[in-house]
This record gives C-alpha cells, structure tokens and sequence, in this order.
C-alpha cells in the first residue's frame, strides 16, 4: 500500500517520469482497495511531506479519534476529486460505496459513480456497470443495457468484456443468439491471451459453431490455451483425444509434459505419450523421442544405450520421408521448441536443401560408428532418393550393413531387393535366405512373406506344412492376415488336419480385429453349429458386423433370418436400412423391421423405434407413440430410452407434463453412468426443476460426468468454482487429487481444497482440510507455496461480502 500510494504521488509530481493525475489517483484507488482509507490518507500525507519511510509507521500507533478523522478528510478528499472529474476517484468510490468499508453501503450510489467514470470511457467502470445491470444489482435488472456497457469496453480493448459477450452472444443471454458474432468476440479476446477465449473458441471450431467446423483450428487455439497457466480444460482436451487415439494430441501432451507449459514438469510422462504417438507414425514424436533418449531425459537406458536407442527412432521417423522435417525437429527439440515443428510447413526450398544435407552427413557420421539403425537410415535415404540421387546400389550396401548386424526390418528389405532384382541380380533363393531371418527373429511380414513363399515354391520347395507353420507364428503375434487365413485352412483341412474349433478360434480372433471377411466366417459357423452349438443370436451378431461393412454375403443372411422372425436379424435389417449400408438407406423399411423387433420385446429395437416416432423417421411423427415405445425399453432399464423418456415429462410431449416424473427417469439413467442424464440431472439440481434446488448435489452429478471426460463439463466446473461455488471447489480439488477426469495436478488439487476448507460448513470444513492435508504431503516446498499463492490471490480478489 506505502509504494502505491508514493508511487501516486510521484505521478501527482511529475517526479521521475510524466505527471498524469488520473494514473496517481489509480494507484491512490488500490491502495485504497486493499487498505482503510484512514491509512491511505496517512500515507499520502507522509509521503507529501517528504517523509515516505515514515509511511509504514503514520497509522500504527493513532488513537481512534485521529483514524476518524482521517476517515473522514479522505472521503472529502475523494469525493471531491471525484466531483471535478476524476473517473479514477469516481472508480474508487464506488468501489467504496459497493464493499461497505469505511462507509454505509449503498448499492445506489455505486452504481451513480461507476456510470459517471464508464461514461467517461472508464473501462473497470464499465465492466462493473455491465455486470450491474445484468444481475440486476442496484439497477433494474436490464440485459440490452449491460450488454451496451460490455460492448464500450470490449471495444477499447478489455479481454473480460469481449470474453462476457463471446458468451453472451453464443449463449443468447438478453439477446438473440449469434454464434458467428459470439466467436468474433472470443477471437478478439483469444488474441490478447486470454485462456478462458482460446478454450470457447477451440470449442466453436471443434464444433462448427459460428464457423466452420475445422478440428486443426481447434487444435491450435486448445493448444495455446495449454501451454499456459489455467488452461487445464485445453490440457484435458488434449488428453481426451489423446486417448482416443489421436498422435497429434499424443505429441502435444508430449511436449506439454517434457518442456513443462500448462501441466507439471514431468521427463517420464513426456516420453509416455511421445511413445504412444511415435508408434503410430507422428514424425515429430519420433524425433523427439529420439532426442530424449539422447539426453537420458525420463528413460531408464544405461548411458552407452542411449545413442542406438536415439537412432531407432530417428530412423524411424526417416522411413517416413522426410529427411529435412527430421533434421528441424531435432534441432527444435534440442533447443527446448519441439513446439516449433508446426512451423515447418513454411520452410523455402533452399533452408530445405541445407537441412537435407546437413541430415545426410549426421547419419553417415552415426553409420561410421557402426550405429545400425542410421546403416538402414541411409538404406533408406538413397533408395528412396530422400536428400540426394536415387541409388539401389548404395542402398543395397547401407542395408547390408545393417541386415548383417542383425536388424530384422533390414534383412526384410534386402530379402524385398532380391526378389525384386533392385540394385542386385534377382535371386529369388537369396531372398529367402533374407526372410528366413527376419522371421526367425519375429518379423510378422517375413514370416507372412515366407509363409506365401512356401505356397508359390518360389525360392524354396511348395511345402503347405511349412507355410502353415509361418502363417501360426504370424497368427500368434496379432496380424489379422495371418489369423484369417489360418482359419481358412483349418476350416478346409489345407496344410493342417481339418477341424472346426480351431477354425472357430482363429475367425474369432481376426473378427474381433475388424475383418469382415473373419466375421462372415465367424457367423458361418455359428449358423451351421461346426465347431460349436449352433446360435442365431451369436451369427447375427457377427453377420450383422460385417454386412454394416459393405459384406454383401452377411447381408443375404441377415435378411433371410429376419424374414423367419428373429428378432436380432430384424434390429440388424433395421440398422442396415437406416444407415444405408450393405442396402440403399430407407428410413421407412428400418421402421417396420425395428417394429418386428420391437413388437418381440427387444429393448434397443423399442428405444429406436421410439426415436423414430419422436422425430418422423419413416413413419408420421407421433409424441404418443414415442413415449409407449421409450417406456417399454426404460422398463427395462435402457438408459438412452430413460434420457428420453423424462424429456417427454419435462416438455410435456405425448404425455402431461410432470418435471418430478421427468427426473425420476434420468436419475435412472444417471444411475446406470450415462453420461447426459447426469448433466441433465444436474441442471434440474440447479434450477429445482422436478427435484429440491440443491447446488451440492448439482455439483455431484456434473463431477461424475466430468470424470467420464466431458470437457465442457469440466470447464463449467472450473467456473462455477472460480466464482465461488463450494461443492465445486471441493468436488474439483478431489478431482485433481485423484487424477479422476484430469491429469493429476498436486497445486491445484490443494488451491481448490484449500478454498473450499475455509468457507465450507464445520463438517465439510474438517473433510476438506484433511483431504488438502494429505495432497500436502505429496508435494514439493515450491509447489505448496505456489499452490498457497494463487489461494491468496484468488481470496483477496473474492472478498466476503460485507456483514
């Protein structure tokens, strides 16, 4: 407070820099905002008089008496000040007049001297008449007009105030909803760094609202928001895609953790996804992984591994092709950017010529020193013609090199080049030579390439026996093609003694896998009983998976099945129709085969058919008809006919409206984990629609579906809990302790426990504390006292209100 209000007074001066009246009174007003005003006016009168030391000391030791009237000359003072024009005293008063400290509250007045600085172009003055006129506090309660006042200040800048009409606008409050101008809003917002607005806006693309829907724009904006201090619902983002499968996020999160932006520093989990994404191909995962076991940095690799262990994946990331993206990215990733690969796309032919010959030479230089997977590299590089003249012969060479070392994926590709006469005569028994040991140590495509070289004779005698025998050893590491063929020849007695069972056993395998020739097998057998007890459900089943690819055979057998009344083949008719695979789509056809299927008492048939009824699919649209059709398959517990069902009670559709019975049904559905009847539980919880408002328990639903994943759930959380919501602070610090929903964060885990400690009820008080206590115990001394700053921080920004 003593250098804010010396620092006021320098201005006032024009000591040391310009003299600006209304920049010292906006010190003066934070002074003012964190102190008594008998203390500021101490303050300025010691610091006027040219003694500031002193400052610390002006209000220490005064009598009540003196600390009054100081009160009141520093209310004249302000008021005054604030009467000849100042929009910085204006501020401060109603600043005064809003918090009740050292004055009568009066809601009334607030609002008088924050419209007099907002229409002076005050831009905090602005924001607080807006927020006023929105909740209706001191004011009539006046949507058009709090938008007016978020509109002036969006307009000279403030991110709060284009971040409240992004939402205003996409939300529709107080005017009609504009999801174009919502994300107009966002953007402008997004741009300045605000976290919250790159979240909204990576949510408008994600989702095509009020653009067009682009999922690398989302990438982008979700990115920026991670990097940065607040953006766990953009780093949960990344993590739900990530599990999902996708490399990009898998890499994202891999630079997120390596280089520690957004989420703790953590070496050990930045490999984690840099591996699962490498895996899948991602070129700058691989690199970065590879400079990862360079370093040593969150591998458990003894020192003189680590070079070959680098090289595995650089080379890797080679086959790929892009010998110039390999070299920028370890250079990027060797400087702390490995965020920089998503510049690459703009590099111009000649920094892409440097960088290839600068890549060339680094893998001559690790082949020199005998490291295998830079003698494939190389392999790679001239046979491909990456970076430098298309050479068979020197590729032969560097792979040679390598497939005499022992390199399996070398020996296969020597094995390839001999059989193909490329760089070498054609020696169809070299190349199997060349198989033969890429095989024996594991490689699937030897083993499936030599298992076909024993069914042709080419290299080697035709030997069905022998080539069975590679198509197991294939079969047993996974490989769909191997499976299914071995399945074949079981079935057929080709190479194998015949049998059925095993038959079964290898479609089952391959078919689980996707391959809809397996699961035509598969259905085959169970349909005709070989090699087990004949099941229409079970055929239909696996028929039904496959005719939904296109398989015309499982699609004549389902028909069939159908028409003699089986009510699985009818729901599988049905879904073919609707989704016009296997047949033309014919929504009216789906509706009489669910109806089949429905009328023999098959839930998920009933739910659809219900859901037909609802929205006119192939039959006239009939609420009545619906709500029979969804309660018989809720009777029977499906959860989505349960959602269904108690949105018909709630809007009154086919039957009276009842918000109680409305609940009942997806309390149900909640109960089963279904996900939006447990955010649609919740928003009943909040409003008292159909069940007792109760925010506690609103907040209990919202958290179990935010731990399935749901991210804007999630981000509602964090804003209910930001504004001061309790079960939300303490529901997300649990969360955060636990890691259930979110990445495990130890500093927000106790930010948001510690919050919810000192204002929760005694009981919720003591639980809150304990469970803060025990993240305590997990943490470092640095992230404890971070964890304690930003608990300051949000306290002194959310004062109590005023007794």
């Amino acid at each position: 407070v003593a250098a804010q209000v010396n620092l006021g007074v320098m201005y006032a001066a024009g000591r040391g820099l310009v003299r600006d009246q209304e920049v010292s009174m906006s010190w003066y007003r934070r002074a003012a905002g964190q102190s008594r005003v008998d203390v500021l006016w101490w303050f300025l009168q010691a610091a006027e008089r040219g003694s500031a030391e002193a400052s610390l000391l002006e209000g220490r030791y005064t009598d009540d008496v003196a600390a009054a009237e100081a009160k009141a000359e520093a209310l004249a003072w302000l008021r005054e000040t604030a009467e000849r024009g100042s929009a910085e005293a204006q501020v401060a008063l109603g600043d005064l007049y809003t918090n009740g400290r050292d004055i009568v509250p009066d809601e009334d007045a607030a609002v008088e001297w924050y419209r007099r600085a907002a229409e002076q172009g005050h831009i905090e003055a602005q924001l607080m008449l807006a927020s006023r006129y929105a909740a209706g506090r001191g004011v009539a309660e006046d949507d058009v007009e709090a938008v007016g006042w978020y509109r002036r200040a969006a307009e000279q800048g403030s991110v709060a105030a284009q971040y409240a009409l992004g939402d205003i606008f996409a939300e529709g409050y107080g005017v009609p909803e504009d999801d174009a101008e919502g994300v107009r809003w966002y953007r402008l917002a997004a741009e300045q760094g605000d976290v919250a607005a790159q979240v909204k806006l990576g949510g408008m693309y994600e989702g095509g609202y009020g653009v067009v829907q682009d999922v690398e724009q989302a990438t982008a904006w979700y990115w920026r928001a991670a990097r940065q201090r607040g953006g766990d619902a953009a780093v949960n983002w990344f993590l739900q895609a990530a599990d999902r499968g996708s490399a990009e996020a898998q890499t994202t999160l891999g630079v997120l953790y390596a280089e520690g932006r957004g989420v703790s520093h953590d070496d050990a989990e930045g490999v984690r996804w840099y591996r699962l994404a490498a895996e899948q191909g991602d070129v700058a995962a691989q690199v970065n992984l590879g400079v990862m076991y360079a370093a040593g940095r969150g591998v458990r690799v003894v020192w003189y591994r680590r070079p070959a262990e680098a090289m595995f994946w650089y080379r890797r990331a080679v086959e790929q092709g892009a010998v110039e993206a390999v070299w920028w990215y370890r250079e990027a990733a060797l400087q702390g950017e490995a965020e920089a690969r998503l510049t690459f796309v703009n590099r111009d032919a000649s920094s892409i010529g440097v960088a290839r010959t600068e890549a060339v030479a680094w893998f001559r230089e690790a082949a020199a020193q005998e490291l295998v997977d830079a003698q494939y590299a190389l392999g790679e590089i001239y046979a491909e013609g990456y970076g430098v003249s298309e050479d068979d012969v020197e590729a032969i060479g560097w792979y040679r090199l390598a497939a005499e070392q022992g390199l399996a994926e070398a020996q296969l590709t020597l094995g390839e080049m001999y059989s193909e006469g490329a760089g070498v005569a054609r020696d169809a028994v070299a190349a199997v030579g060349w198989y033969r040991q890429a095989a024996a140590q594991g490689h699937v495509v030897a083993q499936l390439t030599l298992a076909d070289r024993y069914d042709t004779g080419d290299g080697v005698a035709r030997d069905a026996v022998e080539a069975v025998g590679w198509y197991r050893r294939a079969a047993e590491q996974g490989d769909v093609v191997a499976q299914l063929t071995l399945a074949g020849r079981y079935a057929a007695g080709r190479g194998v003694a015949q049998d059925d069972v095993e038959a079964l056993e290898w479609y089952r395998q391959a078919a689980v896998q996707g391959s809809a020739a397996a699961q035509v097998g598969l259905g085959a057998l169970y349909a005709a009983g070989r090699g087990v007890a004949e099941d229409v459900e079970q055929a239909t089943a696996w028929y039904r998976q496959a005719a939904l690819q296109g398989e015309a055979e499982a699609e004549g057998w389902i028909r069939r099945t159908a028409e003699q009344g089986h009510a699985d083949a009818q729901l599988a008719l049905g879904e073919m129709y609707a989704a016009g695979r296997g047949v033309a789509q014919d929504e009216s056809a789906a509706a009489w085969w669910y109806r089949q299927a429905a009328e023999q008492g098959l839930p998920e048939a009933q739910y659809t058919l219900g859901r037909m009824y609802a929205e006119g699919l192939g039959v006239a649209q009939d609420d009545v008809e619906a709500v029979t059709w969804y309660r018989e398959a809720a009777d029977r517990g499906v959860a989505t006919a349960q959602l269904a069902l108690g949105g018909m009670y709630f809007t009154g559709q086919g039957v009276a409206e009842d918000a109680a019975e409305g609940a009942r049904w997806w309390r149900l559905a909640a109960e089963q984990g279904y996900l939006p009847a447990q955010t649609g539980l919740a928003g009943r919880y909040f409003d008292g629609r159909g069940v007792p408002q109760d925010e506690a328990e609103a907040v209990r639903w919202y958290r179990l579906a935010a731990e399935q994943g749901d991210a804007e759930v999630l981000r509602w959380l964090h804003q209910t809990a930001e504004q001061g919501s309790i079960p939300a602070q303490g529901n997300l610090g649990e969360m955060y302790a636990a890691g259930r929903g979110v990445a495990p964060d130890v500093v927000q885990a106790h930010l948001w426990l510690s919050l919810a400690a000192v204002r929760a009820s005694a009981d919720q008080r003591e639980a809150y504390g304990a469970a803060r206590d025990v993240v305590a115990q997990r943490m470092t001394r640095e992230e404890l006292a971070g964890a304690q700053r930003r608990a300051l921080a949000w306290e002194a920004a959310h004062p109590p209100p005023p007794q």
